[in-house]
Formats: C-alpha cells, sequence, structure tokens
C-alpha cells in the first residue's frame, strides 16, 4: 500500500488537476457552447470518480505502484511538473484569457501521471479522456 503521503499527493494531484481545468474551460479561447459541456462533464468526473481513483490507489501493492512510476521520487516529480504548469496558467493578469499553448503545455504535463495512473486504476482514464475533451475544444 503506498504511504499517506503518496496518497495525499495523488489527492492533491486532482483537486489541482480539477481546479485548473475549470480555469482553462472557463478563461482559454473555447467555442461557448463548448464551454458549457466541457465544464459540466468536469464536475460530472469530479463527483464520480475522484473517490474511486483514490481508492484504487490507496489499495495498490507497493511493487506495483513503484513499477508503474506512481510512488515516491516518480510520484513526486510527475506531480510537480503539472503543478509548476498549472502555477503558468494561474499567475495571468485577471480578466486575460488563458494561453491556448500554455493550456495545452499543462495538459500534456498532467497526462503524464494520469497515464501512469490509468494503467493501474479503475477510473483513471475517465480523467485522460476528459483531459482529451478539453483540449479538442481548445481548437477553434
Amino acid at each position: 500500500m503506498p504511504a499517506e503521503e503518496d496518497v495525499n499527493l495523488v489527492r492533491a494531484f486532482l483537486h489541482d488537476s480539477l481546479g485548473i481545468y475549470e480555469l482553462v474551460a472557463a478563461s482559454a479561447r473555447i467555442r461557448t457552447r463548448e464551454r458549457a459541456l466541457v465544464i459540466e462533464a468536469m464536475h460530472e468526473f469530479a463527483d464520480q470518480q475522484t473517490a474511486r481513483i483514490l481508492n484504487g490507489f490507496r489499495e495498490l501493492d507497493d511493487q506495483v505502484a513503484r513499477d508503474a512510476g506512481i510512488m515516491g521520487v516518480q510520484l513526486r516529480g510527475k506531480a510537480e511538473m503539472a503543478r509548476e504548469a498549472g502555477r503558468e496558467l494561474e499567475d495571468r493578469p485577471r480578466r486575460k484569457e488563458v494561453s491556448t499553448a500554455r493550456s495545452r503545455r499543462w495538459i500534456k504535463r498532467v497526462k503524464v501521471l494520469a497515464g501512469s495512473l490509468k494503467i493501474l486504476i479503475p477510473g483513471a482514464e475517465a480523467f485522460l479522456e476528459l483531459l482529451d475533451l478539453l483540449d479538442s475544444a481548445l481548437d477553434r
């Protein structure tokens, strides 16, 4: 079983990622109709899948988690890269739209850890699909 520190890191990763997701969905150049769909999908995911992902992570065998790169230093590195890209999006002048290039850089970094989680945890694939949905909405 992963250490509680790792569980908390995955919890923070999901929480932070969903917050940045909503920021991008609300502030990037996305068609109004698509914006509503993307935000609605994110809220549905948050309500239905985050606890499932955390519970699945909590139950992993240490060696299996280590082999997938979602434990210890590898987990912290992946989470920190996503967090840093999220800070770049948050640190913008108010009312200024979020850059598509920075949004995509953030999506790419989040997908590194989300992809590792997907290998072992039911529900994590839905997170990757959610990120793909946002990425496709950025195509105007």
